[in-house]
Formats: structure tokens, C-alpha cells, sequence
């Protein structure tokens, strides 16, 4: 089978079908996102450098520890929960810092996910905004707090 560019389609001199390069190009587009999401990452990061010893010290040094955006709802969502309990919360804004890319990587290593929120209690990790709004509706999440002695 080849295929022959002609007047910016694609065409199969195998058979008449006819494909729209725009169409080959959404193709490729998706291919790309697949394997992005669902392949694991190639990058290799260093867990004793200066960013992972940061990260590691900030969830061990509070009882609540939000790796956070300013502007994400999911976010907003985690530090409501705590706001709701009044217990003090410690918010690393990744968007405020120049490391804040790094800072995402790391949790990567330490979660398996770059996303934010990335919520710890008592040096554990919770979840995201959802997990902790489902750990508060359920009274989880308050006695998680009182249980280890951690108080606002």
C-alpha cells in the first residue's frame, strides 16, 4: 500500500478512500495525548536533590500540608474543607514558585500524580480536593486530625 499527497488530502492507492490531512492531523493529535497519559514518564528525578529534601521536609514539618494553585477549583475545594474544620493548613502555591514545575515532578515520584491538589495529613498522603472533601463528609477526615493529636 502507499499513500500519495494530493491537494493536501491523503489518498490510499489501494482503494478510493480519500482521508483530509486535518483529519490525519486530529489523528496523530490523539495518538499523542494517549500515550502521553497513559505511558509513564521517561524523566528520571533526583529524590535527594535540594526540591524533593524541600518537599519532604514541608509534609513532615505540619499536620496539613496542600500542595495547591491559586487559581484551581479542586484547590479551593481541599482548603474549604479545612477552612470548614478551622484547622490550620500550610499552602504551597506551585504557581507562585519558580520550582513550582519541580515541585509537581517530585509529588509525581512520591503520589504517582502531578496533579493538584496534592493534600497531606500528619505526613500522609490523602489525596486530591475530592478525596478530602469525601474524607470530611464521611467524619473521616476530623477524626483522622483528633486521632493524632494534631489540633488547629
Amino acid at each position: 500500500m502507499s499513500v500519495q499527497l494530493s491537494s493536501g488530502d491523503w489518498h490510499d492507492s489501494t482503494s478510493s478512500s480519500k482521508i483530509n490531512s486535518h483529519s490525519l492531523r486530529v489523528c496523530w493529535t490523539h495518538i499523542f495525548v494517549l500515550l502521553f497519559i497513559f505511558c509513564p514518564s521517561t524523566r528520571t528525578f533526583n529524590m535527594s536533590g535540594e526540591t524533593a529534601k524541600f518537599v519532604k521536609e514541608a509534609i513532615n514539618k505540619d499536620s496539613v500540608v496542600i500542595f495547591s494553585k491559586t487559581y484551581c477549583p479542586y484547590c479551593k475545594m481541599a482548603k474549604e474543607v479545612f477552612e470548614k474544620l478551622q484547622h490550620a493548613f500550610t499552602a504551597i502555591e506551585l504557581d507562585k514558585r519558580d520550582d513550582g514545575d519541580t515541585i509537581q515532578d517530585v509529588l509525581g515520584e512520591i503520589t504517582g500524580a502531578r496533579t493538584v491538589p496534592r493534600v497531606f495529613v500528619n505526613g500522609e498522603f490523602v489525596g486530591g480536593g475530592s478525596d478530602v472533601k469525601a474524607l470530611y463528609e464521611a467524619g473521616k477526615l476530623e477524626r483522622m486530625l483528633v486521632s493524632s493529636g494534631a489540633s488547629s
